[in-house]
């Protein structure tokens, strides 16, 4: 007896469930995945990351991509608008996503075929590492109090100076993806010369 007929009467896997996400939470998890993917820490994408976009305290993330000599060979920064972010919270306060698969992936075909280029970059560049750092929001920036308070809530300290590798400087690369418009991804590449 053939198991054609059997089959077609199984059901399939049970289908992931499909929620509304909180339009906060979905750019926080989009933001930690992208992270996590170029090879930021965990623990820095928890405390740092996710507390900063939590707690409304950063405007932008940058993650720097060091080469053997501690140059930086390429940077990607996390651009948060945080006015239209709010206005996007009026009109459309929740993103409907699937839980149980990567967020990036659902918003947008895109950021698989940009962390794919980035990785790419990343392999020919020979990167040893990997670094986060963060710009907090304006109004924090212009009060030195509030500046404190935001650094000491994410437990930071000012960074040291950065050098950059030899080469040429690329155009700044900027992406924005429907979804989530409140967000900028602005890729900086530098070229070695030959």
């Amino acid at each position: 007896m053939s198991n054609v007929g059997l089959a077609s009467q199984v059901r399939p896997s049970v289908e992931p469930l499909i929620v509304p996400v909180p339009r906060t939470s979905a750019v926080v998890e989009v933001w930690s995945e992208f992270a996590l993917a170029l090879g930021v820490p965990m623990s820095h994408i928890n405390d740092i990351l996710r507390k900063g976009l939590d707690n409304y305290l950063i405007g932008s993330a940058i993650i720097y991509f060091f080469n053997s000599t501690d140059e930086v060979v390429l940077d990607v920064e996390l651009k948060m608008d945080w006015k239209k972010h709010q206005m996007m919270v009026g009109f459309e306060p929740n993103i409907t996503l699937c839980a149980q698969r990567p967020f990036t992936e659902q918003l947008h075909s895109s950021f698989r075929r940009l962390l794919v280029y980035l990785r790419r970059i990343k392999a020919e560049e020979s990167v040893a590492r990997v670094e986060l750092r963060v710009r907090f929001r304006d109004e924090r920036n212009a009060n030195p109090e509030l500046l404190e308070q935001a650094r000491a809530a994410l437990g930071l300290v000012p960074g040291g100076p950065l050098r950059y590798a030899q080469g040429v400087r690329q155009p700044d690369m900027t992406f924005r993806f429907a979804p989530i418009p409140e967000t900028t991804f602005v890729v900086r590449e530098i070229w070695p010369t030959k």
